[in-house]
């Protein structure tokens, strides 16, 4: 399978030479675009625990080879006597990151929780910022400063 910036590429540089212009057509421009759907389940395991802040690829890496499957995490977790402290010596070797105790309890209450906090702003940007809010009422606008 040709890479869709290969494609193009070589699309642009034929019709130069050629002089003339030279399209796709729309099978092909499919069959490029596609996106690799080739994920194992371990690469989205990978890609989950990254969307916690905090999680880098390379922390995300040591937790599922540990872990290999969201399962056996729970378990690791429900086992434990303090989750929060399950990941921190996780990482060893030359290049090991540690995951702090509180990236941990934020894993640990990212995927035990059935209530998440609301997200904090702070108090200076609530304050130093002016919103303006237009209230629609019939045929008036109001204009409200906050």
């Amino acid at each position: 399978m040709v890479e869709r910036t290969k494609a193009v590429e070589v699309l642009k540089e034929v019709s130069e030479r050629d002089g003339c212009q030279y399209r796709l057509t729309f099978d092909a421009y499919q069959e490029i675009s596609a996106k690799n759907a080739s994920n194992s389940v371990r690469d989205l395991w990978v890609r989950q625990l990254m969307c916690i802040r905090g999680v880098s690829q390379f922390k995300a890496v040591q937790i599922v080879e540990r872990y290999p499957t969201f399962s056996s995490l729970m378990a690791a977790f429900n086992a434990a006597s303090c989750p929060s402290t399950l990941l921190v010596n996780l990482n060893q070797g030359e290049n090991a990151k540690n995951i702090s105790k509180l990236l941990g309890g934020k894993i640990y209450e990212f995927f035990t929780s059935s209530v998440y906090p609301e997200a904090s702003v702070p108090a200076k940007a609530v304050t130093s910022a002016k919103t303006t809010v237009a209230k629609v009422q019939a045929d008036t606008i109001d204009v409200i400063e906050l």
